[in-house]
């Protein structure tokens, strides 16, 4: 309740508080006026000390309502960041895994490059159990190496074509030169090692052969 209307309702049972007139001839006491005045005096005190206990206690409030404003700022800022750091790890271990898959792709293809080379002798050969074994594990690892491109694609990884363009150091590292008239310099005229992206992540840089024109 208001002060003011607490004043005035503590004033209200006063008067309420007042003997009635009686039916007989007894003379009316009069209310004492000093008495009223000190008792709304005493009110005043009062509705003074009331309303500084209020103030008293919103400051309060207004402080802890700052307070946990900012905790609460701080709070979401820390998650945020965890969120940031937690995106940024998923990246980073996918990356790590196709990194890894390129790699066992490039074992895997060297296999089949060196067997293609591979060249038996007479009596390998003449044993068809070996010539079985040698052309089934050539099958194999075609499947598997179908398997991974199938796999890389899926997660939009794509070879960097190097012949014939020119050197783009943000995807090409030079593993040597040639001097070849034909080509022009700086132009990439053989491939050592594939290069990777990913959009415009580059995975892996490739190593590549490159004109240069003496002179």
């Amino acid at each position: 309740m208001d002060p003011k209307e607490q004043l005035v309702q503590r004033f209200r049972d006063y008067l309420e508080a007042v003997e009635e007139p009686q039916d007989d001839d007894t003379e009316l006491e009069t209310p004492d006026l000093y008495s009223l005045f000190s008792e709304l005096a005493a009110l005043k005190t009062e509705v003074r000390l009331e309303s500084r206990q209020v103030k008293s206690s919103l400051e309060l409030f207004r402080e802890l309502l700052d307070e946990l404003q900012g905790h609460k700022r701080h709070l979401e800022s820390e998650l945020e960041r965890d969120r940031r750091d937690l995106q940024q790890a998923h990246i980073q271990a996918q990356r790590d895994l196709l990194i890894g898959i390129i790699e066992l792709r490039d074992r895997i293809e060297a296999g089949l490059r060196g067997a293609s080379r591979y060249r038996p002798g007479l009596l390998v050969r003449a044993d068809r159990r070996n010539t079985r074994f040698l052309n089934s594990l050539s099958e194999g690892q075609e499947i598997t190496l179908r398997r991974l491109d199938g796999l890389l694609n899926q997660h939009r990884v794509q070879a960097i074509e190097t012949i014939g363009s020119t050197l783009d150091p943000q995807c090409m590292r030079v593993h040597s030169v040639q001097h070849q008239p034909q080509y022009e310099n700086g132009q990439v005229v053989e491939e050592i090692s594939k290069g990777y992206r990913r959009g415009e992540d580059i995975l892996r840089v490739a190593e590549v052969i490159v004109n240069k024109i003496e002179g």
